[in-house]
């Protein structure tokens, strides 16, 4: 289990037992060393009076802060690093100190006074953590392989995170593929003790009371600015240099132009281009005439059709728990790692959090037709009829989708990221259409808007984006940092009025104005360009000898020729991308249906 985490810690490894009266109880770490490069920071950590025994992931980045309040209490340290300071905090104050942690984390923490563990996980999602109860032991990592590895965990998917995966592209927690296999919820605490677990969650997007009416606009910016600047510079805590994902968009622009207004200098900066054929999908334009603009050290990633083939097979082991996005993040991130970075800030959760995409139009459309969804008894048959009449398109399907009984926000928000309707994942694999409420979960909010705005952060962005963003850059052995997902960001801007965030065509204004640049405000005027690369011609093109072997994955494959089909004609390939990619993690992990 400890070797296949190898690549999340390459500068270190190490293991201890602790027997108790209900057994042994072992904890493992592997480390990719940032904070405190000394032996000092080695895990897993006793605290002093040898109680409480620390596995942790992730970073602390108001760790000083947290360690002068320690230091006043009387706590004395031997390094200069997070990890001390987190089982410091929590032998000082138990679990109520993860309310003072602003971070990315997730950890273990052994009681061997009360003999009791405890699992914690950050407040959005940033860290990975997954757990099981098998036959009579419980196990847990920051990886499905690394429980697989056990020998422990059976090797079946799990119908319920496979539906939700072919409905989304990506699991939606606490599910995961792996059958008896759950994640850790953002912001959950889980105290494991004589063979039970009790959940808790200490933080939610949901509990943050959504204001009614506006503050002046003008006082709104402000303290949205101080909000990313805080961030921003927390974000380059560090002891060895940190790099920027600059792809010419606003998010990375404005964090390059947050980071030079706050004193930084020679900021490394780095973007993929695409060369050839693929030259339209390059934003290289944009993100040279920021890395001029600012003056930072930039270097180009230049991927072209071949590279597609050489780098595919490593992006596919790379792949935890599949997705069907990740390979993008792959190409820029393993080339910031050879070039001997460890941590990298990435604009990750601007366009969940500040209404990117014109989101909010297609939204308002959506929930319109979702509030005419028709009464279950009529429904299956009508619903049938209408799906012979429609014609294949990905877009017909969504629309007759809205007429499923759900609440109609979740619906609205569903059909916006939707890969795989119901009727379709149903065809797939024989069975019937699961509700999307079984997927999508309570996010909080009093307006229509301000319902679907915490969709994108809750759902989408947690168990996509930044599953993602984790999984290919620990596969480089490099650390991806996200000051946008800050939770004090993400809890001042969930606090205001959705219209305080929308002002008709304009790009997320409210984090335009607060980014106060003008090289951002002309990138703002342009149309929006999402960090994608091209997927259909290389299906076509680079990659059509990929499999997808449907008996393992108990889906039929007169559907999933259907579906290679359509994607040949011009349909959504992505669909038939994800396919692959689940397909291939089956395979190499061994996993059936």
């Amino acid at each position: 289990m400890l070797e296949s985490l190898g690549h999340r810690g390459p500068d270190g490894a190490g293991a201890s037992e602790h027997p108790a009266e209900q057994g042994m109880t072992w904890l493992a770490h592997r480390r990719l060393a940032i904070l405190d490069l000394s032996s000092a920071g080695h895990q897993p950590m006793l605290d002093r009076d040898s109680r409480f025994v620390l596995a942790f992931n992730g970073e602390i980045y108001n760790f000083r802060e947290v360690r002068s309040e320690l230091e006043s209490l009387g706590h004395g340290f031997i390094g200069s690093g997070d990890t001390e300071v987190l089982l410091a905090a929590w032998r000082q104050g138990g679990e109520s100190c993860v309310g003072r942690l602003r971070g990315m984390f997730a950890f273990a923490i052994w009681d061997r006074k009360d003999e009791a563990l405890w699992l914690v996980r950050d407040r959005l999602g940033e860290k990975p953590l997954y757990y099981t109860l098998q036959r009579g032991r419980l196990l847990f990592a920051s990886e499905l392989r690394t429980l697989l590895a056990s020998d422990v965990v059976e090797r079946r998917l799990d119908e319920a995170g496979l539906d939700s995966y072919l409905t989304f592209g990506a699991v939606s927690q606490p599910l995961t593929l792996l059958r008896d296999v759950r994640a850790v919820g953002a912001g959950e605490l889980i105290r494991y003790r004589a063979g039970r677990l009790t959940h808790h969650t200490y933080w939610s997007l949901a509990d943050i009371p959504e204001r009614a009416t506006s503050e002046p606009y003008e006082t709104a910016v402000e303290r949205v600015r101080e909000a990313i600047d805080a961030s921003v510079d927390l974000c380059t805590v560090s002891d060895v240099p940190v790099a920027l994902l600059l792809s010419g968009g606003v998010d990375s622009t404005g964090i390059l132009a947050r980071l030079i207004a706050g004193g930084h200098t020679n900021v490394r900066t780095f973007s993929v281009v695409f060369d050839g054929a693929d030259a339209s999908f390059s934003e290289q334009e944009w993100s040279d005439a920021a890395a001029e603009r600012f003056g930072s050290l930039h270097e180009r990633v230049v991927v072209r059709g071949d590279d597609a083939r050489s780098l595919l097979p490593r992006a596919l082991a790379a792949v935890d728990q599949p997705s069907h996005d990740g390979f993008n993040h792959y190409l820029v991130l393993q080339a910031i790692a050879a070039a001997g970075y460890k941590v990298a800030i990435t604009g990750q959760g601007a366009d969940e959090l500040f209404f990117g995409y014109g989101r909010h139009r297609s939204y308002r459309i959506a929930r319109r037709l979702a509030r005419l969804w028709c009464p279950t008894p009529l429904s299956g048959t009508l619903h049938t009829s209408m799906r012979r009449a429609l014609p294949r398109r990905t877009s017909a399907r969504k629309a007759l989708a809205l007429l499923m009984p759900a609440r109609p926000d979740r619906m609205a928000y569903a059909v916006r990221h939707m890969m795989f309707t119901p009727f379709d994942v149903a065809g797939l694999r024989g069975t019937q259409p699961r509700s999307i409420d079984d997927f999508v979960p309570e996010a909080g909010g009093t307006s229509e808007m301000g319902r679907l705005y915490r969709l994108e952060t809750s759902h989408f962005m947690r168990n996509q984006l930044l599953r993602d963003g984790d999984q290919m850059s620990m596969a480089c052995s490099l650390e991806l940092r996200a000051p946008f997902v800050d939770h004090r960001l993400v809890e001042l801007v969930a606090s205001m009025p959705a219209a305080s965030k929308i002002q008709g065509d304009r790009q997320k204004p409210l984090l335009v104005d607060a980014l106060d640049d003008d090289l951002v405000r002309r990138i703002a005027a342009r149309p929006k360009v999402g960090f994608s690369f091209p997927l259909r011609r290389w299906l076509a093109e680079e990659l059509t000898d990929l499999p997808i072997e449907t008996e393992r994955l108990g889906l039929r494959r007169t559907a999933v020729d259907m579906v290679k089909s359509e994607a040949r004609a011009g349909g959504d390939h992505r669909r038939e991308w994800m396919l692959l990619v689940l397909s291939d993690w089956a395979r190499r992990h061994g996993i059936e249906a």
